[in-house]
């Protein structure tokens, strides 16, 4: 069951990626900018480290096992960060 949710969250940045990338509509305050600035560079730097992670799996010296379990909990411990970040990101989008 842990293992489908860093998988889960880049499903749901990648989803949230387009919409988010086109801004806040209107003319937003201060705290809708800010949460647009934390949703975007959370939904990134998700994205780009699942990639990474995932694309290591085919580096010869990156398939040993327990590397590989360290590189799985940090992207394990990336998504379990990403995921209040969001809520609060669109928290402030959505709320302001």
């Amino acid at each position: 069951m842990l293992k489908i949710i860093p998988d889960t969250i880049a499903v749901v940045c990648g989803l949230l990626f387009f919409p988010w990338i086109l801004g806040v509509p209107g003319q937003p305050t201060i705290l809708a900018q800010c949460g647009w600035n934390i949703g975007i560079t959370t939904i990134i730097v998700y994205l780009i480290t699942y990639q990474i992670v995932k694309s290591s799996e085919r580096i010869i010296c990156l398939r040993q096992p327990a590397v590989r379990v360290r590189l799985d909990r940090l992207l394990f411990l990336i998504a379990a960060l990403s995921v209040p970040a969001i809520a609060f990101a669109v928290a402030l989008v959505v709320l302001s």
